[in-house]
């Protein structure tokens, strides 16, 4: 049996909290943050020998106690070994991510598990497994970003140093209402960056914006004697309007393609830049949504023959707007007395 020391230090004031644990090397990892009420103040503690726990200690009139304890239920995974606290779900309390980089189905895949603050407890809502790459070690880092999409939720980085033949590859996860989403928006390769890098993922720091875009950059260590800084890109967003005729009428002078009776209308289609600066060019696409069980009726002129879907593109500058204007051909099924 040994004793694991948690120290808590505020300048002044030393804690000490000895947890009598089987060698799990308790404090491995550790993290701070509010929990299990906006005010409150909790560490996190790893231990992540044998089938490794997390430790949740409050702190309450100066002294460190026990809280939670969450158990790992694979051995060997190093449940424990990484730790994050971040509010995910805008809740005002911090969520637990917990990095299980040898977790196994094959070899070392890797896993994080996470928690989120429900009746003041940490519950398991979710596992991440990245792409369940062989020899991973997804979850020897996590990072919180802070909202990098701006839509009001922290987002988390995570790394995979093995993953790719040890080049390493970094996942970005999204925050939301429900905690995470449990599939990545992003996946960045070390070995697209510099073919050089190896172990990229192996140490991540966040949440600083560096270049003063207003939005937080990641910075991501490898074993190649080099650190790469990613800058988080502007956030741009742009409304966009059709604008179609109320009432269109079949008249002799209906378009013709084909020698099949068609019927022209013309459409607008408007955009305007609410948020971001500087010039963007949009690529946008014109089709008809319809239930995939039903031809679809209208289309764009074309050559040799009507198309389907139209491509177009135009710029867009600080707080502006544009607007193209489109013909668009409706082919006609007309019986006696119908209506289009």
């Amino acid at each position: 049996m040994f004793t694991q020391i948690i120290m808590c230090v505020n300048l002044v004031i030393v804690v000490l909290v000895k947890l009598k644990v089987l060698s799990c090397r308790t404090g491995y990892a550790v993290a701070a943050g509010h929990f299990p009420h906006p005010n409150g103040k909790v560490v996190a503690a790893g231990a992540p020998r044998i089938n490794g726990t997390v430790i949740l200690l409050s702190l309450e009139d100066g002294s460190l106690k026990k809280y939670q304890e969450i158990l790992g239920t694979q051995l060997g995974a190093y449940f424990g070994a990484v730790l994050c606290l971040m509010d995910l779900n805008s809740d005002g309390m911090d969520d637990l991510l917990v990095g299980a980089p040898q977790y196994t189905e094959i070899r070392d895949e890797g896993r994080v598990y996470v928690y989120i603050s429900n009746a003041g407890k940490m519950q398991e809502t979710t596992q991440l497994a990245g792409s369940h790459a062989y020899n991973a070690h997804f979850g020897t880092a996590i990072e919180s970003l802070g909202d990098i999409n701006d839509d009001g939720f922290q987002d988390v980085a995570i790394g995979a140093p093995q993953e790719d033949d040890f080049h390493g590859v970094v996942y970005i996860y999204q925050g939301d209402d429900g905690g995470i989403v449990p599939h990545y928006s992003q996946k960045i390769f070390g070995r697209k960056i510099s073919t050089r890098l190896k172990m990229f993922g192996q140490s991540i720091s966040g949440g600083k914006d560096m270049d003063g875009n207003g939005y937080n950059d990641l910075t991501v260590g490898s074993f190649a004697d080099a650190v790469v800084l990613l800058r988080s890109r502007e956030i741009q967003i742009i409304s966009a309007t059709v604008h179609l005729p109320s009432f269109t009428k079949r008249i002799p002078q209906a378009c013709v393609e084909n020698g099949v009776s068609m019927i022209c209308l013309n459409m607008t289609v408007c955009f305007k830049k609410l948020k971001g600066t500087g010039t963007t060019v949009l690529e946008y696409t014109l089709q008809e949504n319809v239930d995939t069980n039903h031809q679809p009726r209208l289309g764009f002129p074309g050559q040799p023959k009507v198309v389907r879907c139209l491509v177009n593109r135009l710029v867009l500058r600080d707080g502006s707007s544009s607007c193209r204007r489109h013909m668009g051909i409706v082919q006609v099924r007309l019986y006696v007395g119908s209506k289009i």
